[in-house]
């Protein structure tokens, strides 16, 4: 006999047992250095949900960099577009694992090389897609959706390209500033998010929508500065606008409406930004300060509970040698990427380690969702919060989703846990 379970059941019952707080930190992470093509340092800064990822790395002693594919445990060095086949930077991939980025180029027209945006696949290797190469300007190609759309900037303004149609210039805001924008990150539905000039020559957070034009994303105070980072495809978008106070504080846009992150409850963190978000709402970014000098950056995560945690206090890292700084992105396996600081084996910090977290559920005992050694409302609480979702702690079977089937296993486990 099967049984159907409403939220509003199961919160009457989680109510008869008692309620408690519902904030659970059951999940841990493990952490990976990625290494780097041959040099000291690397950051990585795109992951796709297959694991893939790309970024940049050193290639020797002399900081050359190139752009990378982290594929199947293998850094893949993707080239360049000069004949020193160096100096690049892998900024997105989507999940044909094509990358998109910045690679420097002979200049047509002054001697040396200048910075243009480019698309790299297995089937194409890595081309300099600007319409004109006998043009002399600078660009870089910032996301890549998975039906292979490219966005970024080339000379003066904001640009979408494919491989068959090639760049179209996006609109503006109207009576702007200046034409140039900066599209930082694309869904699969062609929405687009950035940044750009307003009419007074502020650097404001914008959309272009998928239907075409221009939006810019609501801001706080008279200040209305800000960069809109990344849009998951429910059309959520987190970045960063200036509060009350003139500092830049990370910001989440869903529904129409604005709402601050925060920061860390730690002292002198008072700006900072959210980097990422993945199509479940779990949310990266990193708070600074901007108060008091000598003051690390401090990588955070936001899980579904809505609380903001220090990365480096959910790492499993029992000899101390990391220090998450700076996550960039987040997949929908809750992997973590980013550029930390890690002691060496000389006992020196590296400043730049690209790192790969992976999230590790730590359960004590079936049901004890919150580590407290009992299975009781709280552990029920949580089940509801998490009911009908596809990839939870509080998936007791995982079986894909938090249904009746773990609300059995919790009143099952009801009471103290085995020692």
């Amino acid at each position: 006999m099967q049984h159907a379970y409403t939220r509003s059941a199961i919160a009457a019952l989680a109510l008869a047992v008692g309620a408690a707080n519902t904030h659970a930190q059951t999940v841990r992470f493990t952490v990976k250095d990625l290494g780097t093509l041959g040099g000291p340092l690397a950051n990585a800064f795109e992951i796709n949900n297959k694991g893939e990822i790309t970024g940049q790395a050193e290639e020797g002693t002399f900081g050359a960099t190139n752009a990378f594919l982290y594929r199947d445990g293998q850094m893949i060095d993707l080239g360049s577009l000069n004949s020193f086949n160096t100096g690049s930077n892998g900024i997105d991939l989507n999940e044909h694992g094509h990358v998109v980025g910045s690679a420097l180029a002979p200049d047509p027209v002054f001697p040396g090389l200048a910075s243009r945006p480019f698309f790299w696949s297995p089937e194409t290797g890595m081309i300099d897609i600007t319409p004109d190469p006998t043009v002399s300007s600078l660009g870089l190609a910032s996301a890549i959706n998975d039906h292979g759309v490219v966005v970024g900037y080339w000379r003066n303004f904001a640009f979408r390209w494919t491989l068959e149609g090639g760049m179209v210039p996006l609109p503006a805001l109207p009576g702007a500033f200046d034409t140039i924008g900066d599209p930082w990150a694309i869904n699969n539905e062609g929405t687009i998010v950035g940044r750009s000039f307003n009419t007074t020559g502020q650097v404001v957070p914008v959309i272009w929508p998928a239907t075409g034009g221009i939006v810019p994303l609501s801001a706080f105070g008279p200040n209305p500065n800000g960069w809109a980072r990344d849009i998951n495809e429910l059309g959520q978008i987190v970045g960063e606008v200036t509060n009350t106070l003139g500092r830049t504080e990370p910001v989440l846009w869903e529904n129409g409406a604005a709402t601050f992150l925060g920061f860390l409850p730690e002292p002198f963190l008072d700006w900072g930004t959210a980097e990422g978000i993945n199509n479940l709402g779990e949310i990266v970014g990193w708070d600074a300060s901007n108060s008091a000098n000598g003051i690390p950056t401090v990588g955070w995560y936001r899980g579904l509970d809505g609380f903001k945690l220090k990365l480096n206090d959910l790492i499993i890292d029992p000899d101390g040698i990391w220090d998450i700084r700076v996550p960039l992105a987040i997949n929908d396996a809750g992997q973590i990427v980013g550029i930390a600081v890690k002691i060496g084996d000389d006992g020196f910090p590296i400043p730049g380690v690209a790192f790969l977290l992976t999230p590790v559920v730590s359960m004590p005992c079936v049901g004890d969702l919150n580590n407290d050694g009992v299975v009781n409302g709280s552990d029920l609480l949580l089940l509801l919060n998490d009911w009908g979702a596809d990839r939870s702690v509080a998936d007791i079977n995982s079986d894909g989703a938090v249904n009746g089937s773990d609300l059995l296993l919790v009143l099952n486990a009801w009471g103290e846990c085995p020692n």
